[in-house]
């Protein structure tokens, strides 16, 4: 009679789990990978899949997909809401509304949002310390698309000389100058934040991915780079790709840096 009583109530739990949306991630997952597409765009023109996130990206499990199968979608009581629907990135760091999601090099998710320009493609972030990843669509013959990467070190990561530093000295100039000689830096003020942003073109000689251990050479190569200046730690923001295609993407990374703003605003 016992075992029966235990029975009877793990199910009872069960019930009142499934009643609440925290169901596991069997009944809840829902995921672009495996819901049918909605049809939706955010404001920022990003097509949604049928949990709301885009295609490609990986479901967010636990019941907490907007399109899940588990019905409508709705939140349980109480649930923080998931960030987005004002033309901001609604995956981006701080959106989750201090869900507690391991988005950045540790600790709680970064507080920023900000604006994906028409045309960038959302990737998964490749690593923990990229809380944001964007393929940048190559321009004409060039042999490859650019990449954009919002990086968060947990509120470290190094002062802004060091990183701006470090970035020229991944650069060589085809004609022996000295390439901060050649290099474009400004100071801007977006917002609350002040912003370093690093313009630098030749020929790319470091690892793609940093701590892979593999160098790339790369000529040719144009590096659009900012730090971010917040209260929780800097954001460094790192676009790369064949010279023609960040020329055509320029504008449009400089749109994106002037859309950035805290997530509570």
């Amino acid at each position: 009679m016992r075992a029966a009583r235990d029975v009877s109530a793990a199910a009872a739990l069960l019930v009142a789990l499934a009643a609440t949306g925290c169901g596991n991630a069997a009944t809840g997952t829902g995921g672009a990978t495996g819901g049918a597409m909605t049809g939706a765009v955010t404001a920022a023109g990003m097509p949604l899949g049928g949990d709301g996130l885009p295609p490609g990206h990986p479901g967010m499990g636990m019941g907490m997909g907007a399109g899940g199968t588990g019905g409508a979608g709705a939140l349980p009581p109480g649930h923080p809401g998931m960030g987005g629907g004002d033309g901001t990135d609604p995956h981006a760091p701080g959106a989750m509304g201090g869900a507690g999601m391991d988005m950045g090099g540790g600790g709680p998710p970064p507080d920023l949002v900000w604006t994906v320009p028409e045309g960038w493609v959302v990737k998964p972030p490749s690593s923990k310390m990229r809380i944001a990843e964007f393929a940048l669509p190559k321009s004409g013959a060039d042999p490859e698309d650019g990449t954009l990467a919002v990086f968060w070190f947990g509120g470290s990561g190094g002062g802004v000389d060091a990183n701006v530093g470090r970035w020229l000295g991944q650069f060589t100039q085809p004609d022996g100058r000295a390439t901060k000689d050649v290099a474009k830096i400004e100071t801007r003020t977006v917002g609350a934040y002040k912003v370093t942003v690093v313009d630098v073109s030749g020929t790319f000689n470091a690892e793609m991915m940093p701590g892979s251990g593999v160098a790339t050479t790369k000529p040719g190569w144009r590096m659009l780079g900012a730090v971010v200046e917040a209260p929780e730690g800097s954001y460094f923001v790192k676009a790369s790709g064949p010279a023609k295609t960040m020329e055509l993407w320029k504008s449009a990374f400089d749109a994106f840096i002037s859309s950035l703003k805290p997530a509570a605003i």
